[in-house]
Protein backbone atom coordinates (compact mmCIF):
# COMPACT_ATOMS: atom_id res chain seq x y z
CA UNK A 1 0.00 0.00 0.00
CA UNK A 2 1.37 3.74 -1.10
CA UNK A 3 0.23 5.22 1.99
CA UNK A 4 -3.30 7.49 1.60
CA UNK A 5 -4.90 7.74 -1.62
CA UNK A 6 -7.74 9.17 -3.21
CA UNK A 7 -9.50 9.42 -6.42
CA UNK A 8 -12.21 12.30 -7.72
CA UNK A 9 -14.62 10.06 -10.09
CA UNK A 10 -16.85 11.83 -13.02
CA UNK A 11 -19.48 13.02 -10.35
CA UNK A 12 -16.65 15.34 -8.88
CA UNK A 13 -16.48 12.96 -5.29
CA UNK A 14 -13.44 12.18 -3.52
CA UNK A 15 -12.98 8.44 -2.69
CA UNK A 16 -9.88 7.01 -0.72
CA UNK A 17 -8.85 3.49 -1.64
CA UNK A 18 -5.52 1.92 -1.56
CA UNK A 19 -3.79 -0.78 -3.98
CA UNK A 20 -2.59 -4.62 -2.34
CA UNK A 21 -0.66 -6.48 -4.66
CA UNK A 22 0.33 -10.11 -4.53
CA UNK A 23 3.13 -10.10 -3.55
CA UNK A 24 3.02 -6.40 -2.06
CA UNK A 25 6.50 -5.00 -4.13
CA UNK A 26 4.91 -5.71 -7.50
CA UNK A 27 3.40 -2.55 -6.81
CA UNK A 28 6.94 -1.05 -8.06
CA UNK A 29 7.32 -3.38 -10.68
CA UNK A 30 6.89 -1.49 -14.35
CA UNK A 31 6.12 -5.11 -15.94
CA UNK A 32 2.96 -5.83 -13.22
CA UNK A 33 -0.19 -4.91 -14.44
CA UNK A 34 -2.78 -3.68 -11.72
CA UNK A 35 -5.55 -5.68 -12.00
CA UNK A 36 -9.06 -4.91 -10.41
CA UNK A 37 -8.63 -6.96 -7.64
CA UNK A 38 -5.78 -4.91 -6.50
CA UNK A 39 -7.75 -1.63 -5.79
CA UNK A 40 -9.90 -1.52 -2.64
CA UNK A 41 -12.27 1.04 -1.85
CA UNK A 42 -12.23 2.46 1.90
CA UNK A 43 -14.71 5.24 1.48
CA UNK A 44 -18.19 3.86 2.69
CA UNK A 45 -20.36 3.05 -0.38
CA UNK A 46 -22.86 0.34 -1.74
CA UNK A 47 -21.13 -2.39 -3.38
CA UNK A 48 -22.05 -1.43 -6.86
CA UNK A 49 -20.77 1.77 -6.45
CA UNK A 50 -17.24 0.94 -4.91
CA UNK A 51 -17.48 -1.34 -8.11
CA UNK A 52 -18.01 1.77 -10.18
CA UNK A 53 -15.44 3.20 -8.49
CA UNK A 54 -12.48 0.60 -9.00
CA UNK A 55 -13.51 0.08 -12.30
CA UNK A 56 -12.82 4.09 -12.75
CA UNK A 57 -9.76 3.97 -11.13
CA UNK A 58 -8.93 1.17 -13.01
CA UNK A 59 -9.95 2.70 -16.60
CA UNK A 60 -7.32 5.75 -15.54
CA UNK A 61 -4.54 4.12 -14.68
CA UNK A 62 -4.78 1.85 -17.77
CA UNK A 63 -4.95 4.66 -19.75
CA UNK A 64 -2.11 7.09 -18.54
CA UNK A 65 0.91 6.26 -20.96
CA UNK A 66 3.92 6.07 -18.23
CA UNK A 67 2.29 5.23 -14.90
CA UNK A 68 5.98 5.73 -13.35
CA UNK A 69 5.75 9.52 -14.60
CA UNK A 70 1.95 10.24 -14.66
CA UNK A 71 0.70 8.10 -11.56
CA UNK A 72 0.64 10.87 -9.23
CA UNK A 73 -0.81 13.50 -11.20
CA UNK A 74 -4.29 11.14 -11.39
CA UNK A 75 -4.41 10.24 -7.66
CA UNK A 76 -4.27 12.52 -4.38
CA UNK A 77 -1.70 11.34 -2.33
CA UNK A 78 -1.13 12.39 0.96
Amino acid sequence: MIGEMFYRDIDNDLWQFELHTTPPEALYWTNYKIKLEDIKIISKADKHIRNRIRTEILKDINVTPNIKENYYEKLYIQ
